[in-house]
């Protein structure tokens, strides 16, 4: 096929490419139905010998990377039964999960274009926000969405995913509350804060399902350092003070109400989600992002900062992971240090409130209350850095 081509008989080469592929897919159902198996690995490894004269003529990608690619599958396929010995191992969904991850990483991400778009490239949105008086050319100055940014992201949000899951799995899931809604609360400590209000009703004492929640979020804030690193390091330093409150303040809590607490009712389990992440779940948290990023930045158009936090703020109500990137892209291009750091505590504030209206609403008025008192301190701890701030 790459010597047809060569001699521009490309027409010829497509025929006997098909020719080939249908060869193949022939022997495949037949040898299927004679041996009542499924297995692809002679059937790949044609196909694989077939695209590799085809690369080699053509030289449409270096030679080098054809050898080493080469090199790298007969590899793997050398080890066929060991590799199947362990997929058959590793259940469905993990594997699955896994796979996606990497064609997410290694086979999306490299080829996204690395491109800014903004607002102002939204034709209908420029025409409905002109009718409202708002002035349009301010809109050309907010970027709203670079590919290779945004998928970037949400790879790192789903490799945040995949570590917590795989060490709740090597924990189990019968080692106690308490280790379970720390695991927990680093992928989702709203989710956490649910299913541990669920958990506490019926219960009298209440103390330990308290210091889950409290836990659930402080590990929250460690997912924050990992998160707003890689996107910008000079928020991540302006922040580190704020987040060092919080997280003590929260440790401080959380030892309050698990210090003098009964043993036994450590020994409550959340039900472990069996699902680590899929396509749709990335897909979805990029459109959030993107939602985010464009409301934020119209309200802070319409009707200032204040609009900015009252938009962030709703969204705080569901999680903190888009609020906080939003944040980050934003420091030092639309806020001042201070600025930033006034709308994250205010954000963050509304966030942990929330958690005790889903105690109320999940759990009880009492759980509630007790609530009140643990996330009333955390906010109060996470503002003497700001009054201080010069």
């Amino acid at each position: 096929m790459g010597i047809l081509n060569i001699y521009s008989l490309s027409a010829f080469s497509y025929i006997f490419a098909g020719a080939f592929f249908l060869l193949i897919c022939s022997y495949y159902v037949v040898d299927s139905l004679l041996k009542k198996a499924t297995g692809l690995t002679t059937e790949f490894a044609a196909l694989l010998v077939f695209m590799i004269g085809f690369l080699v003529i053509t030289e449409i990608i270096p030679l080098q990377l054809v050898i080493a690619i080469t090199v790298i599958l007969s590899f793997l396929m050398s080890y066929k039964e060991k590799i199947e010995n362990f997929a058959g191992r590793v259940p469905r969904n993990e594997l699955e999960a896994l796979l996606s991850f990497g064609i997410m990483s290694l086979v999306i991400l490299p080829f996204l274009p690395n491109k800014t778009f903004y607002l102002g490239d939204i034709p209908s949105l420029v025409h409905v926000l002109s009718t409202y008086g708002v002035r349009v050319i301010n809109l050309m100055h907010f970027d709203i969405l670079n590919p290779f940014k945004l998928w970037l992201v949400v790879v790192l949000i789903t490799g945040l995913d995949v570590i917590g899951y795989i060490v709740s799995k090597l924990i189990g899931k019968k080692r106690g509350l308490i280790l379970t809604s720390m695991v927990s609360g680093f992928v989702s400590s709203t989710s956490s804060t649910i299913a541990i209000s669920e958990k506490s009703k019926g219960h009298v004492k209440l103390n330990i399902f308290v210091a889950s929640i409290v836990l659930a979020n402080l590990t929250s804030f460690i997912h924050m350092f990992v998160l707003v690193a890689p996107i910008n390091p000079s928020w991540l330093l302006s922040l580190t003070p704020t987040l060092i409150l919080l997280l003590l303040s929260s440790l401080v809590v959380f030892f309050f109400y698990y210090i003098g607490n009964n043993k036994n009712e450590e020994k409550h389990e959340i039900e472990q989600n069996e699902k680590i992440f899929s396509f749709i779940w990335a897909f979805r948290f990029a459109m959030s992002l993107i939602l985010i990023r464009i409301v934020t930045k119209i309200a802070l158009i319409c009707f200032g900062q204040g609009g900015f936090i009252a938009s962030s703020s709703v969204a705080s109500l569901i999680g903190m992971d888009a609020v906080v990137i939003n944040l980050a892209e934003m420091f030092g291009k639309f806020f001042t240090a201070k600025g930033t750091l006034l709308i994250f505590l205010i954000v963050n504030s509304v966030n942990l409130f929330s958690k005790v209206i889903y105690g109320y609403i999940y759990g009880s008025k009492i759980l509630a209350f007790k609530l009140l008192i643990a996330m009333g301190t955390i906010i109060l701890f996470s503002w003497i850095g700001y009054i201080f701030m010069k």
